[in-house]
């Protein structure tokens, strides 16, 4: 039994390294493409959640104060042109205090008054504008999400309570 010498064919000792550098370069780019399809869904999750706000806010627009009705029709008429960056709905209201689950419940508070059902989803969009990410990314929990719910519950039975 003889053993024989391999030798390596030229060619692919001279393209085997740009195939690696290449190869490289598409796995980068295939990153570069993952975080941007995770950032477009993220974009269109929001945006599917303002336009389900939008809709539930024109039907109250006929029952709503002329002031509220105001805001409401310049932030329609906002939709039409071009905005380049984006508010919260009810960014307007008054802050009592600098903690962002009191300012998440601060806006939550109107949509319990209108009686109307509260979807997750604007609840996730208010969390992740005012806490700077998604949960996805760990910077809140659904936890702190329903302890912000309570705290506009709370505030609800209080204005309520002086009603009565």
């Amino acid at each position: 039994m003889q053993l024989t010498e391999t030798k390596p064919n030229p060619l692919f000792v001279q393209f085997l390294p740009q195939t690696q550098k290449e190869a490289e370069q598409l796995e980068e780019m295939t990153h570069q493409l993952k975080t941007k399809y995770q950032q477009l869904t993220h974009l269109f999750d929001q945006a599917s959640s303002a336009l389900n706000i939008i809709h539930s806010l024109t039907a109250l627009v006929p029952q709503t104060s002329p002031e509220i009705r105001a805001a409401l029709e310049a932030l329609f008429q906002l939709e039409q042109s071009s905005v380049v960056e984006t508010q919260p709905i009810l960014s307007n209201q008054p802050q009592t205090s600098s903690h962002p689950l009191i300012e998440v419940a601060d806006q939550l508070l109107p949509l319990l008054k209108s009686g109307k059902a509260i979807a997750n989803s604007w609840v996730a969009r208010l969390m992740t504008e005012a806490l700077g990410g998604s949960d996805a990314e760990g910077h809140w929990l659904w936890k702190d999400a329903y302890e912000a719910l309570e705290i506009a519950q709370i505030r609800f039975i209080q204005e309520e309570g002086k009603k009565l």
